[in-house]
């Protein structure tokens, strides 16, 4: 009985710090499904954070690409297309950074990107 209560203390904190992990990850992460398919949100995609943003890098094949709001910003986005089948794909951006305090700045420029997404998609698709 005694060698239990430790195994169900570490079992506990194991719970804890994976939710308290999960809820971090989820902090620095926003996702949007579209009524598209891959193609079409990718091309979309692409194109705005080549006209809105500075690219970094972009491959179609791994549906990842990167972008900075400006040169003397302190984060860049990494974004994920990822289709979910019945024509619908899912766009999540995710923050990298290493500097505290940005984020506030920086989720209102990714909130640019999704809305400037979501207008090119209801436009037609990319240009």
């Amino acid at each position: 009985m005694t060698a239990a209560l430790p195994i169900a203390r570490s079992i506990g904190l194991v719970a804890l710090a994976a939710v308290f992990a999960a809820s971090l990850l989820g902090a620095d992460m926003k996702a949007r499904v579209f009524d598209a398919r891959f193609d079409t949100v990718w091309a979309a995609a692409d194109n705005v954070a080549k006209e809105s943003f500075l690219q970094d890098r972009s491959s179609k094949e791994e549906g990842t690409l990167r972008f900075r709001a400006g040169p003397l910003r302190g984060y860049r986005f990494e974004v994920h297309v990822v289709e979910t089948g019945s024509g619908k794909t899912r766009v999540e951006l995710e923050l990298r950074t290493n500097l505290r305090g940005i984020e506030k700045d920086a989720w209102r420029n990714a909130e640019r990107y999704l809305s400037l997404l979501a207008k090119k998609l209801q436009r037609g698709g990319a240009k």
